[in-house]
């Protein structure tokens, strides 16, 4: 059950993306998961109903960890804070 839960939430945030280069995320094994282009395996689980990705000795949501790592949603969310910044100026 937990393993179909996170399956589908990995796919309906990777789906997400719009780009023609998709950040690729590949389930290597049951809970593992490959991130781009790293060679390094990370764990997947479901905390408190969050998917959780293991980073470093803690955990962060699935969701924080794709703005973190995922090239597309990190410059969305640059351009985003930019413009909320240029108004404020205004």
């Amino acid at each position: 059950a937990d393993i179909d839960r996170i399956k589908s939430e990995v796919h309906r945030q990777t789906s997400l993306c719009q780009c023609s280069n998709k950040y690729d995320v590949q389930q290597i094994a049951e809970g593992r998961y490959r991130f781009g282009g790293s060679q390094s395996l990370r764990l997947v689980r479901i905390l408190r109903s969050t998917v959780m990705v293991r980073v470093g000795g803690g955990w962060t949501a699935l969701d924080e960890f794709l703005v973190r790592h995922d090239p597309c949603r990190g410059n969305r969310k640059k351009r985003a804070i930019y413009r909320t910044t240029a108004f404020e100026g205004l």
